[in-house]
């Protein structure tokens, strides 16, 4: 049983690194593009800009690969809602199914914005905004199944549920305005949020691992 826990509780430290990583990634692809796009304006210029800057391989790459590393951080997630919520079993699979086509949809993102600069066609550039729209769909959904179980939730502070509804509305929102710094607030949200999950996971996580281990010390002393 001993085992077993020291393995769940790896396994979530390990897909809580991997959403760490995943963002820093994202931030530091983000910001290269950013400074090697000369006049470059949150307010004004959408996020899909840095797709055509001097430094698009920069930003591609690392929304295609944050993509892509962020899955093992949305297992990881599931995984503790299906640990205290069994009975709601259906909903949190179906939101894992939202999250992970939220997570393909955002690397088609950067893939067809990286296409775009090989291939002159505007449908190209049309599915990067396309898969856009779902990845930020996507995002309201998973946001508010997040925060209706954090709140009911005695594994997570609450605080976490109010940060999924802000992160829902200010999607939605941007949905239907499309504005440039709309989008850079909810993709910053999302990050921060992620983050902010993944952090705590790992602490929680390490104290109780450390808790496990003085455990079966003293066992072995008992016997």
């Amino acid at each position: 049983m001993i085992n077993f826990r020291f393995h769940k509780i790896n396994y979530l430290i390990l897909g809580s690194m991997f959403g760490i990583f995943a963002n820093i990634i994202r931030i530091c692809g983000d910001l290269i593009a950013i400074l090697l796009y000369p006049g470059y304006n949150l307010t004004i210029h959408m996020i899909s800009f840095l797709g055509s800057s001097p430094g698009h391989k920069f930003f591609t790459f690392g929304l295609i690969l944050s993509a892509i590393l962020i899955i093992p951080f949305y297992l990881s997630i599931v995984t503790v809602f299906k640990n205290e919520f069994p009975e709601k079993e259906k909903l949190i699979h179906r939101s894992l199914q939202v999250l992970i086509i939220s997570a393909i949809s955002l690397s088609l993102v950067g893939f067809f914005l990286e296409l775009s600069n090989i291939i002159l066609n505007p449908l190209i550039y049309d599915l990067h905004g396309f898969f856009a729209v779902i990845a930020f769909s996507c995002a309201v959904f998973s946001c508010v199944v997040m925060g209706i179980l954090i709140q009911k939730s005695i594994y997570f502070p609450h605080f976490f549920a109010y940060m999924c509804y802000i992160v829902a509305g200010v999607n939605l929102i941007f949905l239907f305005t499309w504005h440039a710094l709309l989008e850079w607030l909810s993709s910053s949200l999302v990050i921060i949020l992620q983050l902010s999950l993944g952090v705590y996971l790992i602490c929680k996580k390490l104290k109780y691992k450390q808790d496990l281990i003085e455990y079966r010390r003293n066992f072995i002393k008992k016997w």
